[in-house]
């Protein structure tokens, strides 16, 4: 199975002739009729995307128990549960199975509260504050 990341759905639509109009407007951000354009290529590309996966099964990435000691690494294991629910609530198929990971996902953290904000990530002795 090929794996996109979503930001490259988001900015591979943009052309180099794109960017450097985009770069060269001073202000709050990309003029409208780039930004236009930006969006109907990133749901073209995400629809191309979730229909080339359609009718996959949900292929659950492993959750790492006492990551290097740090606690479970769970980022992973959220990242498959939310893409599938994504494209499997996107394309109307599957939704049974979504709600049911998307549940397990939530309850798994509600449980343990310290995976969720991946604070096996902080340095000993920072104030978990600092971030």
């Amino acid at each position: 199975m090929t794996r996109i990341p979503i930001t490259l759905c988001i900015f591979a639509a943009l052309s180099s002739a794109e960017l450097t109009a985009a770069s060269s407007i001073r202000g709050d951000g990309l003029a409208d009729t780039v930004l236009e354009q930006v969006r109907a290529e990133c749901e073209k590309r995400c629809d191309a995307l979730f229909h080339k996966q359609a009718g996959q099964p949900l292929i659950r990435n492993p959750i790492k128990k006492d990551w290097m000691n740090r606690g479970d690494f769970t980022r992973h294991y959220n990242q498959s549960i939310v893409l599938f629910a994504a494209r499997t609530l996107y394309l109307s198929e599957q939704v049974g199975e979504a709600n049911a990971a998307l549940r397990e996902m939530c309850e798994y953290h509600l449980a343990r509260p310290q995976t969720l904000l991946e604070t096996h990530i902080l340095l000993k002795g920072v104030s978990p504050g600092y971030w």
